[in-house]
């Protein structure tokens, strides 16, 4: 093995920690949360509310903030029956 190809698989090991790294740091935790509050919600817990600061994770979070509204709305309305 020369020294350049030594070189070459280094810099591979570095890229795939440091994509590692940013994937967990930005969208596993995010995602994490994410599931956290939609169990809490799940439970009828309707004040719980989901944040989000990127914009991938962003959309899903409104779809799931879209998506507990309209639960509350459900409960309501069954209540209402």
């Amino acid at each position: 093995m020369t020294l350049g190809d030594r070189r070459s698989r280094a810099c591979n090991a570095i890229t795939i920690l440091a994509v590692n790294f940013l994937l967990r740091r930005f969208m596993v935790r995010s995602l994490d949360r994410m599931a956290h509050i939609a169990d809490v919600a799940s439970t009828g817990h309707m004040r719980a509310k989901f944040e989000y600061q990127a914009k991938d994770v962003g959309d899903i979070v409104k779809a799931f903030n879209r998506m507990k509204v309209s639960l509350a709305m459900a409960m309501q309305m069954l209540e209402k029956n």
